[in-house]
């Protein structure tokens, strides 16, 4: 496996990390001070089973669910009676008798606390007492570890009732890696802009706070209400209190400077959710229900679930609740359906920190606009610094040769050969198959339109049409030339063979929209067609001449139109090749 996901789409759950029984993935920081998982290839055995827990590749497998809970949502503008513990919560304080009730139960929540450098981790809790410290915002990206879904699982599986509360990309992340669901899990989700970077974080402290020693910090202090709430820090030397909307580290997230690449394009961002709950400040709806509304905290809670509106029913007497559409929460709330769009000044703002992030937050976080020649300059100055860049002069050889070995190992064993001739290697299929893996492992370098030109051209004399984004694994078998057309959206597990005629094509149908998803050796013969956002299995072999748009189980054999399937182990033996 030479990646889970392309990097602006990973939203760094560590699904994929906890799952790895083979220790073969990292989590690793990069500049922007986000983790993204990295694979040790040494390690990896290709099993698959990073990319089958990964909650944005397996985003459309779960849309049943999400289905499901869509029917039995209903919205609530709600605060907590207890004012107290509604005072030291960001919004109305709806979490803590969640937790409470579960925790009365002799259950565990799972939240996200500080620790002692004010980062954001995740932390388990069995005590009321300890229920102050997973409450309240934090506006970080919480670190990953691998232990914590591992425990939510052992616990769930002994019976014992689980709280977690996190963000969707965490929620779907865990019901990913868990692969079913529980009646005893319980999940909390929040309506999210975007997470920021806790590197970030640390520098801001760092520059603004020198030599101080931080014991407290409240991202949403309500001493001036709800409405216009404070950022608060605490220190050895001083106490520090502002507007919210007015600090300059909040103000980066809100700019959108600071937010995660994925944050931009998350899919989670809808009404149809996994989780049991969304919470969220009641933005809008405050207007609309005046008598709850104290501006000491308010909230606006969505339970999507049929088990979320019981436990809700059993605990209504400790709310101040009137219902309220979704509509209504999403006109005022619009990060619960849609993403924010990113900021053409996030590179400047990035470029500026490194070098420092004092003058970076003030001169960018303030009301101050840069310059067109200021925004020249930093443009100058990237792009001689990609010029200077190896990777920029040389093509990734490492991935090239990784890909395009095992392609002919495998398109050799297909034809009962363990290496090909020199004439065999000039076929045009496997001439097509070079460029493609050349223009791949060329990305971001110099020679990227090269072999891409190339591609074309070889697209435009076999009639293969293959899209230079798509990341197809190693494993490819293309049986001879002819119109193989495919959506560059399709996505693949590795090993795969197709011939001629073949289609792979996306559908826009509300049922079926979207393009399918194979797993490992599928072979698809001539004049085929696979099409919607359906999932064939391992093991597949498609007939010739078959039209295939729903999901597909593993070992089998898919004949005619209308497509009919036949169990069989070993379906594709004797059809495509096998590597030892």
């Amino acid at each position: 496996m030479i990646q889970v996901i392309e990097k602006d789409k990973c939203c760094g759950c560590a699904a994929c990390f906890t799952s790895c029984a083979h220790k073969a993935i990292s989590m690793q920081l990069d500049m922007e001070g986000f983790e993204y998982p990295e694979i040790n290839q040494e390690a990896c055995t290709d099993c698959g089973l990073c990319q089958a827990t990964c909650p944005v590749v397996q985003y459309e497998k779960r849309q049943d669910l999400r289905k499901t809970n869509y029917n039995t949502q209903v919205g609530f503008a709600a605060r907590n009676k207890n004012y107290d513990q509604r005072l030291i919560s960001s919004s109305g304080s709806i979490f803590p008798p969640i937790a409470e009730w579960v925790l009365d139960q002799g259950g565990m929540v799972v939240g996200v606390s500080f620790d002692k450098d004010f980062n954001a981790v995740h932390k388990i809790i069995d005590k009321k007492e300890d229920l102050v410290e997973l409450q309240g915002s934090k506006y970080l990206q919480c670190k990953a570890d691998n232990e914590t879904f591992k425990i939510i699982r052992k616990e769930i599986q002994t019976g014992r009732k689980v709280l977690y509360s996190g963000m969707a990309c965490q929620v779907e992340g865990l019901k990913s890696f868990l692969r079913k669901d529980y009646e005893n899990l319980y999940t909390i989700d929040l309506i999210c802009m975007g997470i920021p970077s806790y590197i970030v974080w640390q520098k801001y402290l760092k520059a603004f706070f020198p030599n101080e020693k931080i014991r407290y910090v409240n991202f949403k202090e309500k001493s001036v209400g709800w409405d216009s709430f404070c950022f608060r820090i605490e220190t050895d030397k001083q106490t520090f209190k502002e507007r919210g909307m007015q600090n300059l580290y909040l103000r980066s997230m809100f700019l959108t400077w600071n937010m995660r690449p994925s944050c931009f394009q998350c899919p989670f961002k809808n009404t149809e959710r996994i989780s049991d709950f969304t919470l969220a400040d009641a933005w809008g709806v405050s207007k609309q229900t005046p008598q709850i509304n104290d501006n000491k905290g308010l909230s606006s809670v969505v339970v999507h679930s049929k088990k979320g509106l019981e436990l809700w029913n059993t605990i209504s007497d400790r709310f101040d609740s009137i219902k309220v559409s979704l509509d209504e929460i999403a006109k005022n709330n619009s990060n619960l359906i849609s993403n924010k769009p990113q900021s053409g000044n996030r590179k400047l703002f990035y470029r500026m920190f490194a070098q420092n992030p004092e003058e970076a937050f003030v001169k960018l976080c303030t009301e101050y606009e840069p310059s067109r020649i200021e925004c020249m300059i930093i443009n100058i100055k990237n792009k001689v610094k990609t010029l200077l860049s190896l990777k920029f002069w040389t093509i990734d050889k490492k991935k090239f040769n990784e890909l395009y070995d095992y392609d002919m190992k495998f398109n050799a064993s297909f034809r009962g050969k363990k290496t090909f001739s020199k004439e065999e290697l000039s076929m045009l299929q496997i001439k097509y198959l070079w460029y493609y893996r050349k223009t791949q492992a060329a990305k971001d370098s110099i020679w990227q339109n090269y072999y891409r030109n190339k591609l074309i051209k070889f697209s435009n004399y076999t009639s293969i049409q293959l899209y230079e984004n798509m990341n197809i694994p190693k494993g490819l078998i293309i049986g001879h030339p002819g119109t193989i057309i495919i959506n560059e959206n399709a996505t693949f597990d590795g090993n795969i063979m197709m011939t001629h005629g073949v289609t792979i094509g996306r559908d826009v149908r509300e049922k079926r929209a979207g393009s399918p998803h194979f797993g490992k050796n599928v072979c698809i013969r001539c004049n085929s067609t696979v099409v919607g956002g359906i999932t064939i299995g391992d093991d597949v072999l498609i007939a010739p001449n078959t039209f295939v748009n729903f999901d597909v189980p593993s070992h089998s054999i898919i004949i005619g139109n209308p497509a009919t399937i036949h169990h069989r182990d070993n379906a594709t033996e004797g059809h495509i090749g096998k590597v030892e």
